[in-house]
């Protein structure tokens, strides 16, 4: 294989990839949920707010108010998010 053989090969195997990670980008684009719903298990769970720790406040960790997507589930629940460090 010449130099020049190896260096097409190479160059499609990255089109093809930049091709995957773009679709696999749209794909994340339409997704803003955090999971299955634990009481339907049809349903997403979408983040409907953020806000300060009660008790900590900007010092602690995120709480995020998910909601069922599914209308006829409509589940609530409160989950903790902790901020990634060095920030």
């Amino acid at each position: 294989m010449s130099a020049v053989g190896g260096f097409d090969e190479l160059a499609k195997k990255f089109q093809a990839l930049e091709a995957r990670v773009a679709e696999l980008e749209r794909h994340l684009a339409g997704r803003s949920t955090s999971g299955t719903c634990p009481v339907c298990q049809a349903g997403a769970l979408k983040v409907m707010a953020t806000k300060p720790d009660p008790l900590l406040g900007v010092l602690g960790p995120q709480q995020q108010v998910l909601k069922c997507e599914n209308w006829a589930c409509g589940h609530t629940e409160l989950r903790q998010h902790q901020l990634p460090t060095g920030r």
